[in-house]
């Protein structure tokens, strides 16, 4: 019967099916009955779902009775339980717990090299949102954002492992973490290039920017510092690149209130000073040069300005481009 009417599933998750047998019809009918006097006895959890299959003792119909987030519909009991054991893992939800005090957290601090083996030796006692607050006013902002960026990366392994069964080693966290940073970095550098219709090399500029703001704002700002760089150049007819679609965007229809279009708007009053001028998209890989030269500022200090002759950083990219 079994083979028949429910081969992939047990009884108390059976349908009735198309045509069934009086016998099959009979049995089901009091499969509701059985449903509220039965709970499934936890082996691995493996196999349970925590929503629609009776576990729970106790009085109730067995299953958890808490609103169901979609995204947490396919969970099993296995979820709750301790990596590697059938204890319940009580300390799921202790995020300190999670991104500090455990030992896998500690390896990772460890390796970052960032001196933070152990919250509660290291003085930073409290709830996360306080030990985060202290970060935040005692740090530098480079350490702050490499912080932020293992707490960002513990936390995902951790629900990585508890809803996927998947397990990241604690070099796989630090190299995550260790490419986000060189991205953050990246996108807090500006890198400007100009170059004559021919695609000759004429001028160019590099500097950090104050990384206080989202990617897009960054961008934003970045504009703004080369159009009020090569407005002060005397150049008035030009064509600025940028691999930003939605700042190109933004510069033709300037809408909202947030401070990325304030800045836009910053932008679009500088616009006005060229007698010609476009804002135009290209793709990154048409955009290597302004990205090397930005890369090149964190082997270097203050602000960097080269005329007529390019620096080495990008001279092979611009001899290829040349070619291309």
């Amino acid at each position: 019967m079994k083979a028949k009417y429910f081969p992939n599933c047990d009884f108390l998750q059976a349908k009735l099916g198309v045509n069934p047998s009086d016998m099959w019809r009979s049995i089901h009918a009091a499969k509701e009955m059985v449903k509220q006097g039965s709970r499934r006895r936890i082996g691995d959890g493996e196999q349970t779902n925590v929503w629609h299959i009776p576990w729970l003792p106790g009085d109730n119909d067995g299953c958890l009775t808490n609103e169901m987030p979609q995204e947490l519909e396919h969970i099993r009991v296995v979820n709750l339980m301790e990596t590697g054991s059938k204890r319940w893992d009580e300390e799921d939800e202790d995020a300190t717990h999670v991104l500090f005090d455990c030992s896998y957290a500690r390896s990772v601090w460890t390796q970052i090299q960032m001196g933070l083996t152990d919250v509660s030796t290291a003085g930073y006692e409290g709830h996360i949102t306080d030990i985060i607050q202290h970060f935040a006013e005692k740090c530098s902002r480079g350490n702050f954002a490499l912080i932020l960026l293992v707490c960002g990366n513990l936390w995902n392994r951790r629900n990585r492992l508890v809803w996927d069964r998947v397990n990241v080693s604690e070099f796989g966290v630090q190299a995550l973490v260790m490419n986000m940073l060189h991205e953050w970095k990246q996108k807090c550098a500006e890198g400007n290039v100009i170059r004559d219709e021919h695609g000759q090399f004429i001028r160019a500029r590099n500097h950090k920017l104050q990384a206080l703001y989202s990617p897009r704002e960054d961008e934003a700002l970045g504009l703004k510092e080369a159009l009020s760089w090569v407005k002060e150049l005397g150049y008035k007819r030009c064509v600025f690149e940028t691999d930003a679609k939605e700042l190109v965007e933004a510069c033709r229809s300037a809408r909202g209130n947030t401070y990325f279009h304030l800045i836009v708007l910053d932008c679009i009053d500088l616009l006005k000073h060229y007698d010609e001028v476009l804002v135009d998209y290209v793709p990154r890989s048409a955009n290597v040069v302004a990205h090397e030269l930005a890369r090149a500022i964190y082997s270097m200090s203050g602000v960097h300005e080269w005329v007529d002759t390019p620096p080495d950083c990008i001279r092979d990219v611009l001899i290829i481009d040349s070619i291309e």
